[in-house]
């Protein structure tokens, strides 16, 4: 027949009654002997006497018994509260499969922005040529020249790469290294970090126009 399990709180309770009840006992006990020393053998029977020794047997292994149980209600508790934690850990901590599908879209993004970013700077540097060769003159600041189907060029400067402008529009090379990290510094407070966060593995600055707004930074080079 099995045992019913106690929780912990209550095997403690139960061991301060067994302690109680086996002190209240060992009480009644002294105090038949004491009576008999006092009185005399015939102030106390035998059987009397032999009860209250019994009486104080029976708690002393109550007591036992109640520590015994104590100490299978904290293991079980501990036991519990460990495989509590062991499901926490597994649900927190993720797989594999989820760090390698992040992985893989961080990858595939990387490889489209080195990859359109260097063809950019390749058909830039060859557009301009061929605007030179055809003698359309480099554009000031972000006009063109009447005459050339609007079409303008520039060179790398304080303000960026080179560039080549299509009537109003600023078409210019881009570093994928400035895009990239902007994207890692902005997923990561997005997180709720800091860009130390990444540190020393990533030093990323985290600050500047495409932080704040990609978009509008993105539209004024594209």
């Amino acid at each position: 027949m099995s045992t019913p399990t106690i929780d912990a709180s209550a095997a403690e309770q139960a061991v301060t009654d067994a302690r109680m009840a086996y002190a209240n006992a060992n009480d009644d006990l002294t105090a038949l002997r004491n009576k008999i020393l006092i009185h005399g053998p015939e102030a106390v029977s035998a059987p009397e006497l032999a009860t209250a020794a019994a009486h104080v047997e029976h708690a002393k292994l109550s007591v036992e018994h109640a520590l015994a149980e104590l100490d299978q209600a904290l293991g079980n508790a501990r036991l519990h509260n460990l495989n509590t934690l062991k499901a926490q850990i597994l649900e927190d901590a993720g797989t594999h499969e989820e760090a390698l599908n992040a992985m893989q879209q961080i990858e595939q993004g990387v490889a489209h922005l080195v990859a359109s970013c260097a063809g950019r700077q390749r058909h830039i540097a060859q557009w301009i040529g061929a605007m030179q060769r055809a003698g359309v003159p480099a554009a000031v600041g972000q006009q063109t020249e009447d005459g050339h189907a609007e079409l303008g060029w520039s060179n790398a400067n304080m303000a960026g790469g080179d560039a080549i402008l299509v009537g109003q529009r600023r078409i210019a090379s881009i570093n994928p290294g400035t895009l990239i990290a902007a994207a890692i510094a902005r997923g990561t407070r997005t997180a709720g970090y800091s860009t130390g966060h990444l540190a020393p593995v990533l030093q990323v600055d985290g600050q500047g126009a495409l932080m704040g707004d990609p978009e509008d930074w993105l539209k004024r080079r594209y």
